[in-house]
């Protein structure tokens, strides 16, 4: 997705629940800095190795901030009180080279992400603040792959293009913990697409001045998404554990 259409579908969201606010609902939309990390394996087909090829994955936020080449993304909620709807946007470049246990083979990798995700939360359960919510919704998952891979002298190129899309169940979970501080920790799963989408998210949130809070937070998501199989010609295993740390900044009215 280029950058101009993602601007074009921010202007369409703000201005629709902009037009919305007089019906007594309330809004958030904002951003802010993420670190990240993976480890596990990305497979690939290759008939210059001979078959399958597995590359290893272990990089923590040093060395992800060397591999990201460009990196975006927003958060966006519209709440009446009881029903929460959410939706968010993500979009990761990276670049740089993967390994296998093989010292002769190994890969250099062009990779562009697109995550696109929106659910609805309503209240289960309420005490003295306590706000316990079951939650649904949907999650598309887009990855181009560019990969050179390296056989001793010999290298050959490759492009894959895979989307999935989930559908999304979990629970959230908000806590008041002083004036202006809650507690924030949710935990889904996807299913569909994917081999199985696994999120669990937790944060402190301070409203630190008039229609503004920030949300210091970590999450972690194990991911597994295979298409076609192992010896196919397309195969592609995405098998990888991500974790977040990050500062998001809103703005609430």
């Amino acid at each position: 997705m280029k950058v101009k259409h993602l601007w074009f579908i921010t202007i369409i969201v703000i201005c629709a629940i902009s037009t919305s606010a007089y019906a007594g609902w309330n809004f958030g939309l904002g951003t802010g800095p993420t670190l990240m990390a993976i480890e596990g394996d990305i497979g690939l087909d290759s008939t210059l190795a001979g078959g399958p090829v597995d590359l290893n994955l272990d990089e923590d936020a040093s060395d992800m901030s060397d591999l990201i080449d460009s990196a975006f993304g927003f958060s966006s909620y519209a709440t009446d009180g009881k029903w929460m709807f959410q939706l968010s946007f993500a979009q990761l470049n990276l670049e740089g080279d993967a390994f296998t246990n093989n010292p002769n083979i190994w890969g250099h990798v062009d990779f562009d992400v697109t995550v696109f995700e929106l659910t609805a939360e309503y209240p289960i359960y309420k005490n003295n603040g306590l706000n316990l919510n079951l939650l649904g919704g949907v999650r598309y998952t887009k990855h181009e792959l560019k990969r050179t891979l390296h056989v001793g002298a010999f290298e050959q190129g490759r492009e894959l293009d895979n989307n999935w899309t989930d559908g999304v169940i979990g629970l959230s979970l908000d806590v008041p913990i002083y004036t202006n501080w809650s507690w924030n920790t949710s935990l889904n799963a996807g299913y569909g697409g994917s081999e199985g989408c696994y999120t669990v998210k937790t944060g402190v949130t301070w409203r630190f001045y008039k229609g503004w809070s920030s949300t210091l937070f970590y999450k972690y998501a194990a991911n597994e998404f295979e298409e076609e199989s192992r010896g196919n010609a397309d195969w592609y295993l995405y098998d990888i554990d991500e974790q977040y740390f990050g500062l998001a900044i809103l703005y609430n009215w």
